[in-house]
Formats: C-alpha cells, sequence, structure tokens
C-alpha cells in the first residue's frame, strides 16, 4: 500500500496512517472519505493527548481483531475514519464489544433529554400500563423499547406491575 500525502496538518496525518484500512467488495485494502475525516480535525481540533488516545485504542482493537481472527470468531471490520470520529468511537466502545448504534447514541445525549425522553413515555403507558395484560405489555414494541432503553421507565414500570418482571 502507498504511503499518503502529507496534509500539513500534523495530527491528522499521524491519526490518518494509524487508521486501518477496509477491505472493499473487491477484496482490496484501503482507506475512503480522507477528506471528510480532515475537515473534522480541522473543525474539532482534537489534541495531542487525543490523537495518541485514538491511536492507542486502535492498536488494541487491532491486537482484539487478530485474536478474534485467529480463534476463527468473527468481528466486523473497522469503520470508515470519518464515522470512527463522529461517533467518537475511541471514546464510547468497548475494545471487543460491538455498541449498536443507539447504544452509542444514547450515551451521547444529555439527562436533561433522556429524563424528558421517560417522562414522555411514563405518561404515554400511564393509563394503561394497569389495564393492559402483562403478555400485551410484553408485545408491545414501544414499551419494551422504552424499559430496555430508559432505566427510570423500567423502574416505574415494574412500581406500577411486578409481575412484569417474572418470566423475562
Amino acid at each position: 500500500m502507498n504511503k499518503s500525502r502529507k496534509t500539513g496538518n500534523v495530527l491528522f496525518d499521524i491519526f490518518w496512517e494509524a487508521y486501518p484500512p477496509r477491505v472493499n467488495g473487491a477484496g482490496v485494502m484501503e482507506k475512503k472519505k480522507k477528506g471528510a475525516a480532515l475537515k473534522y480535525f480541522e473543525k474539532h481540533k482534537p489534541t495531542e493527548e487525543a490523537v495518541f488516545d485514538m491511536i492507542e485504542w486502535l492498536k488494541l482493537d487491532k491486537e482484539n481483531r487478530d485474536k478474534s481472527d485467529a480463534s476463527g470468531k468473527f468481528y466486523s471490520p473497522p469503520a470508515d475514519a470519518i464515522v470512527f470520529l463522529n461517533q467518537k468511537r475511541w471514546v464510547y466502545d468497548e475494545i471487543g464489544t460491538v455498541a449498536t448504534k443507539s447504544q452509542r447514541y444514547e450515551t451521547r445525549r444529555t439527562t436533561s433529554v433522556q429524563n424528558k425522553n421517560t417522562k414522555d413515555r411514563i405518561a404515554m403507558y400511564r393509563g394503561i400500563v394497569k389495564e393492559w395484560p402483562v403478555a400485551r405489555l410484553k408485545a408491545d414494541s414501544g414499551f419494551m423499547h422504552a424499559s430496555r432503553t430508559y432505566p427510570d421507565f423500567a423502574a416505574w414500570a415494574l412500581e406500577q406491575r411486578p409481575e412484569l418482571k417474572e418470566n423475562k
């Protein structure tokens, strides 16, 4: 693989050189969206410490991927660099654990937004939580999503209907 051209942004160049390529549909290793990743660096101006945290995370992730490959386990390929940067994966993702998009999103949300959403869900189900049978509540995708996403909603639901805890 050819060495990439220097951009003049030293920290970005260090990051880009360390970022792993992806395998495209033709089986060729490549890196995409360098311009978008560079714009991220120019806009957010990560510190030297943050860039080296990213690189350390990438090294640990690569070691984990190599171990997974050696043991025959599937491990998804690294995301494009701009996705890695926008989702702050070096901050929010644990090595060896694939976080879902909604988990990353919820982690970054402010407490006030999450509290408002919890209150909205409680208001939505307040009139029916005691009326509906447990089976119907468990079959309701909105109710179950709120129970998994908002811990305060789950606690409220169990307070209203303790039998929800049985037979998960």
